[in-house]
């Protein structure tokens, strides 16, 4: 007799939505052309950018605008061992 295992700690990992998994693959492969180039490919792939920007806009209260990566300004990279790590960074982002 087999039991079914039932796994609680997804915070640590989960399986993929193999929706999403197969949308983003799939448009990887067919569109996988660098964003910042001059061609008309790229301006494209730019505009796809900006409709993510408009989204995560749509989610949060802060402008499209300020969703980038600055070059000028170097931010320090923060390494953090397990998704547990990341929520209470974020948490604790918010309350101090």
């Amino acid at each position: 007799m087999s039991k079914k295992i039932r796994y609680f700690d997804y915070n640590a990992t989960h399986p993929p939505f193999t929706d999403i998994l197969v949308k983003i693959q799939n448009d990887y492969f067919s569109d996988f052309y660098n964003p910042s180039g001059p061609t008309r490919f790229s301006l494209a792939r730019q505009g796809k950018i900006e409709e993510a920007r408009k989204t995560l806009e749509s989610y949060t209260s802060k402008p499209a605008k300020e969703f980038v990566f600055p070059l000028r300004e170097p931010k320090p990279i923060i390494y953090l061992q397990n998704q547990s790590e990341e929520n209470f960074l974020v948490l604790r982002s918010f309350l101090l």
